[in-house]
């Protein structure tokens, strides 16, 4: 008898940043507004920081560009692996991303499925089985406790490297 494990290992204590948006506009009120010519507001702020950063996550996405962190905080890059099914103690591990719409689809013709909460899985066939990923590297960083950090794009960035992946054929490295 084979078991499915749909589970995310590593997910249960996730450790909100110290630091945001807002806090950093008040570093730069404090530290250089006054010794600038240029009067930006909050929301103009908040609109450069979105800007940059979209234009850097369609750079890496699309150029399939290496963005190194200042001060040798890390690389990241775009990275494309094959999942595989693997077996523990006869439990079938499956990391394929879930399809949504289908396994909704699949819900309502039978509630058996439901119950069980079986889950419909992508095959990405456009992209010969490879799933693409954002990858925060830090083997070139200079500080310590490396393995603590994590690194979660937005789901723009996500939406983007679905639609590069799909319509532009892009490539990235293999993991």
């Amino acid at each position: 008898m084979v078991i499915m494990d749909n589970s995310r290992k590593n997910k249960k204590n996730k450790i909100r940043p110290g630091f945001g948006l807002p806090d950093y506009f008040n570093f730069y009120k404090k530290e250089y507004h006054k010794n600038t010519k240029y009067n930006v507001t909050r929301s103009e702020f908040r609109n450069i920081c979105n800007d940059y950063n979209a234009a850097i996550g369609e750079k890496i996405v699309m150029k399939n560009f290496e963005f190194k962190l200042p001060y040798r905080l890390g690389v990241i890059s775009m990275r494309k692996f094959k999942p595989r099914l693997k077996m523990h103690n006869n439990i079938l591990t499956n990391h394929y991303p879930p399809d949504f719409k289908k396994t909704a689809e699949l819900w309502e013709r039978d509630p058996e499925a439901k119950k069980k909460k079986i889950l419909v899985r992508h095959l990405n066939k456009h992209t010969k089985g490879y799933i693409f990923v954002l990858k925060y590297n830090v083997s070139s960083a200079n500080y310590k406790n490396k393995g603590v950090y994590t690194f979660t794009p937005i789901r723009n960035i996500k939406q983007l490297i679905n639609i590069a992946t799909k319509e532009y054929n892009i490539d990235a490295y293999i993991l």
